[in-house]
């Protein structure tokens, strides 16, 4: 008996489908790279496709760690910028300019260079 042969998903491919999910690849193109179509892509490579940019982030930062904790500067600052919280990354992540023009703002809205309020209007329409 004759017929398409049955396809067999290894580790390497599963391991590059992650991959290339991870970097955001589509699935035609997935599909288009490991030489299959993109339902026996869905169907052998199910987890891979839903997970595998959550995996390969996990591998990153684990690999980011190591090189930081074995003295790499870089890799220390860039683990430290995403572990700091939200509201302290943007105010350190902000340049000179950006600083020079919050605080000119921040003065500007305050003290005696701040913009007058706006009259109350009162309105009578005869009652």
């Amino acid at each position: 008996m004759s017929g398409r042969p049955i396809y067999v998903a290894t580790d390497e491919l599963r391991e590059r489908v992650a991959m290339l999910s991870a970097c955001g690849m589509s699935h035609a193109d997935i599909a288009g790279a490991i030489g299959c179509n993109h339902q026996t892509l869905r169907k052998y490579y199910r987890s891979e496709l839903k997970s595998g940019a959550a995996v390969k982030r996990a591998e990153i930062i684990g690999m980011l760690v190591v090189s930081a904790k074995s003295g790499s500067v870089p890799a220390q600052k860039h683990l430290e910028s995403m572990t700091r919280p939200a509201e302290v990354a943007t105010a350190a992540e902000m340049g000179k300019k950006e600083k020079r023009q919050a605080r000119a703002e921040k003065s500007a809205s305050a003290g005696k260079f701040a913009a007058p309020t706006a009259p109350k209007l009162v309105v009578n329409n005869g009652r």
